[in-house]
């Protein structure tokens, strides 16, 4: 692939926001439109996590953007715990062949004296639909 192709090849969308999580629960990202891409990179970045902290990363998928219609894309999740895991960078590579419309991300956290810095970016990759993606490119060629 050459950098002209590059920038109809890659899309970047922001998972989940930058934030730190105090309290138990699941945060949902928005509804991404994945149509005519053929890989999702899920990557988070983790600051610093509480001794009592988990947090998990997933990717659901859905028909429609409706919140409750989205469902856990097996296999696409990612488990940090504590400070173990401080200032990680984690990927999940997701195959969108056969998955539907629309994806996101989600980040469920669990514990005691809660404390997760993290945010999210879905890097779309593989293109097969240049009229769709036209509009959405956000990446500079040098």
């Amino acid at each position: 692939m050459n950098l002209k192709s590059l920038d109809l090849n890659v899309r970047t969308e922001v998972g989940l926001a930058p934030a730190t999580t105090t309290s138990a629960g699941t945060v949902d990202g928005s509804a991404i439109d994945t149509r005519g891409w053929h890989w999702a990179l899920i990557t988070a970045q983790f600051g610093a996590i509480s001794d009592t902290s988990t947090c998990v990363i997933g990717y659901e998928h859905s028909d429609t953007t409706t919140s409750g219609d989205f469902s856990d894309v097996t296999g696409a999740d990612y488990t940090v715990v504590a400070t173990a895991d401080d200032n990680l960078i984690r990927s999940i590579l997701v195959r969108l062949h056969g998955r539907k419309r629309y994806g996101r991300v989600t980040a469920t956290v669990g514990g005691t004296s809660i404390s997760v810095v993290r945010a999210v970016q879905v890097h779309l990759y593989g293109s097969v639909d240049t009229e769709n993606v036209a509009s959405n490119i956000n990446v500079t060629v040098l």
